[in-house]
């Protein structure tokens, strides 16, 4: 399957836009996110995960930006964060948090 798409359900509501950019003979994938405040932070993982292993297993190199309303510094006492943090890198993203 070759489409992205992370799906708003009871309890999660999320934006989000995946396009795929082609250079010569290589292929990107590149997503924006938006989980809007309030919603189950669970729920939104366990659809980013489905989504993020998709690509992971269709190894395309992708890139992710947006705003998912975490405190990633919450990760050592918050198990949803962990779970979030854990997700992303055993689908080989790093985040990288911009602070102004």
């Amino acid at each position: 399957m070759d489409t992205y798409k992370i799906s708003s359900v009871v309890g999660c509501r999320v934006e989000n836009l995946w396009i795929k950019v082609t250079k010569g003979q290589n292929r990107y994938i590149v997503g924006g996110i938006y989980r809007h405040p309030g919603y189950k932070v669970s729920t939104f993982t366990e659809k980013l995960n489905e989504v993020l292993t998709q690509i992971f297993n269709d190894k395309v190199p992708c890139f992710i930006a947006g705003d998912t309303n975490r405190d990633l510094k919450r990760f050592p006492t918050h198990q949803d964060t962990k779970t979030y943090l854990d997700n992303l890198i055993l689908n080989n993203f790093m985040p990288e948090v911009l602070m102004s």
